[in-house]
């Protein structure tokens, strides 16, 4: 009986000569130039530094956006206030009022 099946050393042969062409093309993994280096941390610096400047105008325009809100809403509650004075504390009139909406108090 003879055998057909394929030969182990003959799959080993081929199994070395993918892995050669797959290398051939892949990027190795960890080889990056100074400059490279230097140019990823600088544009990771810039990112954070943007990142918190901007944060900090947010939280800036929100504080201005609450303050301006506060001083609007206590002009409200003063204005109602004196409105609210002027109404308890306006001298009541004594003479009667005619037809035509004016007061009958003579002017000696």
């Amino acid at each position: 009986m003879t055998s057909t099946g394929v030969n182990v050393s003959d799959c080993a042969k081929i199994s070395v000569i993918s892995n050669q062409k797959r290398n051939k093309f892949s990027i190795p993994p960890v080889m990056l130039t100074s400059a490279s280096q230097v140019l990823r941390y600088s544009a990771l610096f810039a990112g954070v530094s943007y990142g918190l400047y901007r944060q900090s105008n947010l939280n800036a325009q929100s504080h201005k956006a609450k303050v301006d809100r506060d001083f609007a809403h206590q002009a409200s509650l003063i204005s109602q206030a004196k409105a609210e004075f002027k109404k308890k504390n306006m001298p009541q009139e004594t003479g009667t009022k005619g037809g035509n909406g004016e007061s009958q108090i003579p002017y000696w």
